[in-house]
């Protein structure tokens, strides 16, 4: 992670310390930039970035937490904000990782029948998802109303040559599917009444941290 990124994912808004420090340029910062540069920097601690431990190695390749799933729940964008991304170690590749992939945090409801909440998804940019989309696929749908977004993970359902995006969730609010386009390049927005939808994206593995 480069010095940039580090003060990008840890919102502060002047980067300049944050090389100065690790150019040695300075020796020390405040102990509230430690705390927001330990919580972004894989591996890292507040003891580490003072000199006190070792920083341990992050557990193979990270990905960017960038969102969260939750049905019915509006937010302003698709992005959670930057203070709120955090870089997690999950075993992906580094073909992966050049095509974007991200991490979705899965909470309730919307997913309990097929993920336990904070679960981390491994997730493609449809636009980067080479493989099929086919019967069973979880992908995560994004609906635009009113220039707020929902972001929920669905399973993909093909009957007779039309398909559904279903919630698995017990909530019975949240029993509803949405028809889309079939067959499905993965790019398109499609709308259905006052809303719009989109693939967001593929999921592609999951990971569920221990308790």
């Amino acid at each position: 992670m480069r010095p940039a990124d580090a003060a990008r994912a840890a919102a502060l808004g002047n980067p300049n310390s944050i090389y100065n420090f690790f150019g040695k340029r300075t020796t020390s910062l405040s102990a509230e930039t430690y705390r927001k540069l330990a919580k972004v920097i894989p591996g890292a601690t507040v003891a580490s970035l003072q000199g006190l431990e070792h920083a341990q190695p992050a557990m193979g390749r990270t990905v960017q937490v960038k969102t969260e799933a939750r049905a019915g729940v509006m937010r302003a964008s698709f992005d959670l904000p930057l203070p709120d991304q955090v870089e997690t170690p999950v075993p992906i590749d580094a073909e992966m990782r050049a095509s974007g992939a991200y991490g979705v945090l899965v909470r309730r409801p919307g997913a309990e029948l097929l993920y336990p909440e904070g679960t981390i998804l491994v997730v493609m940019p449809a636009a980067a998802y080479a493989g099929t989309l086919s019967n069973g696929r979880k992908v995560i749908l994004q609906r635009i109303n009113a220039g707020t977004v929902e972001v929920t993970v669905r399973e993909l359902q093909v009957l007779e040559a039309k398909a559904w995006l279903r919630l698995r969730s017990t909530d019975p609010r949240y029993d509803n599917a949405v028809e889309m386009p079939w067959p499905c390049d993965g790019a398109r927005m499609w709308r259905r009444g006052e809303d719009r939808f989109s693939l967001a994206g593929i999921v592609v593995g999951s990971y569920t941290p221990d308790p």
